[in-house]
């Protein structure tokens, strides 16, 4: 079975900072919201940007381009890790932009539903 074709019990989130910003398109945000979700149901995003391209059916360029826009934004922050004395990727994080506070506040919301 595919990553996409799994039917994940999570919820998406589109704070409104990132659902009223005009310089956003409708596809970054709902990467963005996919993000979250992975990240609430995970702790953290892990998602390869294959997976993304699957999930939204593009080419990976075109979700590296949307990443870069969200973490241009504020948005997001990419945290590359490496295998050690390597250039080469061991894995790579899409963490949130929120502070604890605020992570804590919407998923403590999220468990309400």
């Amino acid at each position: 079975m595919s990553q996409t074709e799994r039917k994940p019990g999570y919820y998406a989130i589109l704070t409104a900072e990132v659902r009223y910003d005009k310089n956003l398109t409708a596809d970054e945000k709902l990467l963005y919201a996919e993000i979250t979700a992975l990240t609430q149901m995970n702790g953290a995003c892990y998602a390869p940007n294959s997976y993304f391209a699957e999930l939204f059916s593009c080419e990976e360029r075109t979700i590296r381009r949307r990443l870069e826009k969200l973490e241009k934004a504020g948005y997001i922050e990419r945290i590359v890790i490496y295998k050690d004395g390597t250039k080469e990727v061991e894995k790579r994080i899409l963490d949130l932009t929120l502070n604890v506070e605020q992570r804590t506040a919407l998923f403590n919301k999220l468990e309400e539903l």
